[in-house]
């Protein structure tokens, strides 16, 4: 029998807690949470490393990719357009033509591998049009870049990405940097601890199976007028996540921080964590003692994929 230990740190404080774990070697098995992603595109080299991203995951969950891109105006009724006469709109504006040329050039790559990518064009805001499209066509992940468009320093997460954090009730998985490939061996789970997170952790080790993970860190953080629980609680409460693992090898940590995202980032600088979740469920939500400037901060500090859980 293999023991794992798991760390719960309080300030310069260590206790010691074992747990049992199984190896276990996983096949990627289609994961139902991952079916169908979302992936918007402006195609800058960032949203082209989502896209890349998500074309990988779509190969090992056996799902669907809708590859979204938004114009300021479209016609009006577009979404009512047949697709003849949306296609025919598209041939006589330029700079949809270019866009649809684009999006079928990445359509065709992702058929060559298997992999069934629908294009969807939407007029307006981008968090309002993906936010009809995670209702309208049961989205379970959205796949998006960290940078606009642009080649200055001017991030999705100052804006559009935000926007969908707080708006829109579906998984996002942020991403800044090219993956050459799905290895995410070192990953840490932010929590509150509220009971509620519980089964969206489940889905999250559920989601670990293409990940070619090997440890799981699950992560709460201490910060003046944050935490009001007694020690004692605290270790039960990581107690009862840490149980919840089987598959991987597992430590929980309570830390001390000013603040919690900063606890969160240097934490994960500290481990070289290879991706970051953050659970964005439960009155003790991490995510949501984040001011709009920290979230903005937390991502962009990020050299990893940083992946905010919904309901």
């Amino acid at each position: 029998m293999i023991r794992i230990y798991v760390a719960i740190i309080l300030d310069t404080d260590i206790y010691h807690l074992q747990y049992p774990w199984k190896s276990r070697t996983y096949k990627h098995q289609p994961v139902k949470v991952m079916k169908h992603l979302l992936v918007p595109t402006d195609f800058s080299v960032y949203a082209n490393f989502a896209k890349d991203l998500a074309i990988k995951l779509a190969t090992r969950s056996n799902g669907n990719i809708t590859l979204l891109h938004t114009v300021d105006v479209l016609p009006s009724g577009w979404e009512q357009l047949s697709d003849t006469d949306q296609q025919a709109t598209i041939k006589i504006d330029e700079k949809l033509s270019v866009a649809h040329e684009r999006m079928l050039a990445t359509q065709r790559d992702a058929k060559e591998l298997g992999i069934n990518l629908q294009i969807s064009f939407r007029g307006g805001k981008l968090w309002e049009a993906i936010d009809k499209l995670v209702t309208s066509q049961s989205i379970d992940q959205i796949v998006m870049g960290s940078h606009g468009v642009s080649g200055k320093e001017e991030f999705f997460i100052g804006s559009n990405t935000q926007k969908v954090v707080r708006n829109v009730n579906c998984d996002v998985l942020i991403i800044k940097n090219k993956i050459p490939s799905i290895h995410f061996p070192k990953v840490v789970f932010a929590t509150g601890l509220d009971i509620s997170e519980q089964p969206i952790f489940q889905r999250f080790l559920q989601m670990l199976s293409l990940f070619d993970t090997e440890e799981v860190h699950i992560l709460t953080v201490n910060t003046p007028g944050f935490f009001s629980q007694p020690t004692v609680v605290v270790q039960e409460s990581l107690k009862d996540f840490a149980n919840m693992v089987s598959d991987f090898k597992c430590e929980t940590h309570f830390i001390s921080d000013i603040t919690v995202d900063a606890g969160v980032r240097n934490f994960n600088e500290k481990i070289e964590a290879d991706l970051m979740a953050i659970s964005d469920e439960g009155k003790n939500s991490l995510i949501r003692m984040f001011t709009g400037s920290n979230v903005e901060f937390l991502v962009n500090h990020a050299e990893v994929p940083v992946l905010v859980l919904k309901k």
